[in-house]
């Protein structure tokens, strides 16, 4: 049995810019951004992402991530001509948990990203 992350929803409760944001989740202990598939300025006040679902090319679900004690998801949200903004991250829990939501906030920006810790 080993542990997995499975990450379930990602809401937008405000927006970092100002015509809207383009949000993607990375996997810190690889550096992999691992969701973020978003069109342009998509990601505004009440914009929810179901990260289980394939939706394409631009959208594919979230795979489930090994658990280790260093596993920590972050939120980035893109920009072309400047650096990429940090809007937060959590510290991925080391047992199975129920599924929780977890509030990210970063440069005025702020979002919930629901997920669970799974033993399989």
């Amino acid at each position: 049995m080993a542990l997995y992350v499975k990450f379930t929803k990602l809401e937008c409760v405000a927006q970092n810019e100002r015509h809207g944001d383009e949000p993607y989740l990375k996997w810190k202990e690889t550096g992999t951004r691992i969701w973020g598939w978003t069109p342009d300025n998509e990601g505004v006040i009440g914009t929810t992402w179901d990260l289980t679902k394939d939706l394409g090319w631009q959208e594919k679900p979230v795979p489930l991530m090994p658990v280790s004690s260093d596993s920590v998801i972050e939120l980035w949200e893109y920009d072309p001509d400047t650096a990429d903004d940090f809007l937060g991250f959590s510290e991925i829990p080391t047992a199975a948990t129920p599924e929780k939501t977890y509030t990210l906030r970063g440069d005025d920006a702020e979002y919930k990203l629901t997920y669970k810790v799974v033993d399989i």
